[in-house]
């Protein structure tokens, strides 16, 4: 160390500490990983990603900060996204839940658009001109 300079001590981390943990990976795949009917035969209510962050003690937008910053849980989050999207597919494909509620779940929670082809080209029938003079 030079003579006359002092080292400026680390500046103390400003904010409430994260309450992520490593864990929160598996745990967040297995909150998820739920068989589409139970023991009785009956359908398996669809999961929510905020009734995790409840049991976890966090908020929604928390959640979106982790996926955003740590590589890891982004990866458990998107096949936990995936496992809770196979859970309503089943059940909708079997009739279990809703068809309606289904649709506008899926169009929510995952994107999904009713998306129509449209064929916009014009055959005109031999001999038949269009002409767009005033």
């Amino acid at each position: 160390m030079m003579a006359g300079k002092k080292l400026k001590p680390e500046p103390a981390p400003v904010g409430r500490p994260t309450k992520y943990k490593p864990e929160y990976c598996k745990a967040i795949i297995d909150y998820f990983d739920i068989p589409a009917i139970d023991s009785d035969g009956k359908a398996n209510d669809p999961l929510f990603i905020i009734n995790f962050c409840l049991s976890i003690g966090i908020s929604k937008d928390c959640l979106h900060k982790w996926v955003a910053k740590y590589p890891e849980f982004n990866d458990a989050y998107s096949v936990a996204k995936e496992k809770q999207k196979q859970l309503i597919i089943i059940n909708a494909a079997q009739d279990r839940y809703n068809a309606s509620f289904t649709w506008k779940m899926m169009m929510n929670m995952f994107g999904w658009r009713d998306k129509q082809d449209v064929d916009n080209k014009i055959t005109l029938p031999p001999g038949l001109k269009i002409s767009f003079e005033e």
